[in-house]
């Protein structure tokens, strides 16, 4: 069981702060469980994360996207578009969790991890996770081995009240 549906989505308002100075709101981002997909004959989570927005001169827009099996919650299959400035790069990852590898824009396979997470997947991972205030924790999972372990540090516990209710 995990702790969202498909369907979800979240917004946010992303405002700029330059030293005291507020500049205000200067974009939006956004997650979504776009839905259930088939990767390779495997159900799995379409998780799709975007931020729009900018200054003068400088305009953002970017979009994550990740599918993940569901009974598993291992990545499969990780894209990024991201526009920021004059800087454009587009990035396919298909990750294999059955042999621990994956592959870059469809070249050669690389070693992974068990139960790999990419950017996007490692996010609602961490919804699943019940942790106390102050608790760290230390997950290896990310599908780039050299980057792991990702330590979590839990600064409290929270909640929030949205029109569809309260939640923690």
């Amino acid at each position: 069981r995990v702790p969202f549906r498909v369907g979800e989505q979240l917004t946010y308002d992303l405002r700029l702060k330059l030293g005291v100075v507020g500049l205000g709101r200067v974009g939006t981002g956004r997650m979504l469980i776009a839905g259930v997909d088939t990767v390779r004959g495997r159900p799995s989570y379409h998780l799709v994360f975007e931020i729009q927005g900018g200054t003068i001169g400088f305009r953002v827009k970017d979009r994550y996207e990740s599918w993940v099996d569901t009974a598993t919650f291992a990545s499969l299959r990780h894209t990024q578009q991201i526009r920021e400035g004059g800087y454009h790069r587009n990035t396919s990852y298909e990750i294999f969790p059955e042999r621990s590898t994956y592959s870059k824009n469809g070249g050669d396979e690389h070693p992974s991890v068990n139960l790999p997470l990419d950017d996007g997947s490692f996010i609602y991972y961490v919804r699943t996770l019940a942790l106390d205030a102050g608790e760290r924790r230390e997950v290896g999972r990310y599908f780039k081995p050299a980057q792991n372990p990702v330590v979590l540090v839990a600064s409290r516990r929270d909640s929030v009240d949205v029109p569809a209710g309260r939640f923690a």
